[in-house]
């Protein structure tokens, strides 16, 4: 039986680590309604990396993606494999990680964010980005609607439910738990705020 590892990040942090190819990643949900923010660089290339953009682009016409689905990288290259998959298909490809700008403009200066949080978890890993990769955000439930708004509901996953992918390169991961908490439990993305992630590594 193959050893895992287990990674634990804390309500609104990140941490980054370093996944072999053919390793399964399961990326978990400890509580439920939780986001976790997630960035791929291959290892030795840190110019390239996940791509939602380029995700979307390999995968059209869907966004909620199924087991089988890659995530593909910024040099269009497949990284990922979604083996399985709790949310169903359900993780945001449009948002940029929440950062210190954004909640200033929401008059909330220091609040905790993805964006620091992402970038010096890859910083430890000796990667130093001035600008961040765009992440995929997993179990995010936001979607363009007809009418031009985007919808915005609590993360579906309930606590212990997540979802496993296969790695397909060398590579250094970085995940967040999300920090936004600025709007009613209702609809915040993260449910009543930021909450426990945890990562299975096999």
């Amino acid at each position: 039986m193959d050893e895992m590892e287990e990674i634990q990040i804390a309500p609104a942090d990140a941490v980054a680590f370093a996944v072999s190819r053919g390793q399964l990643l399961r990326v978990i949900d400890v509580e439920g309604q939780q986001v976790a923010d997630f960035i791929a660089v291959r290892k030795g290339d840190a110019s390239e990396f996940s791509s939602p953009g380029e995700t979307i682009l390999f995968n059209y016409p869907r966004i909620r993606l199924n087991p089988g689905d890659k995530f593909y990288s910024s040099k269009q290259q497949p990284m990922f494999e979604i083996v399985s998959d709790d949310a169903k298909g359900v993780h945001d490809f449009l948002f940029a990680a929440c950062n210190r700008v954004w909640f200033e403009s929401m008059d909330l200066p220091g609040h905790r964010n993805c964006n620091d949080n992402l970038r010096a978890a890859l910083a430890k890993m000796d990667l130093n980005y001035e600008t961040l990769p765009a992440p995929i955000n997993l179990f995010q439930d936001t979607y363009p609607q007809p009418d031009g708004l985007v919808m915005s509901k609590p993360a579906p996953t309930g606590a212990g439910e997540g979802v496993t992918l296969r790695a397909l390169v060398d590579c250094i991961v970085a995940v967040s738990s999300c920090s936004y908490d600025a709007e009613a439990a209702e609809t915040c993305c993260n449910g009543p705020g930021p909450s426990p992630v945890r990562v299975e590594l096999t």
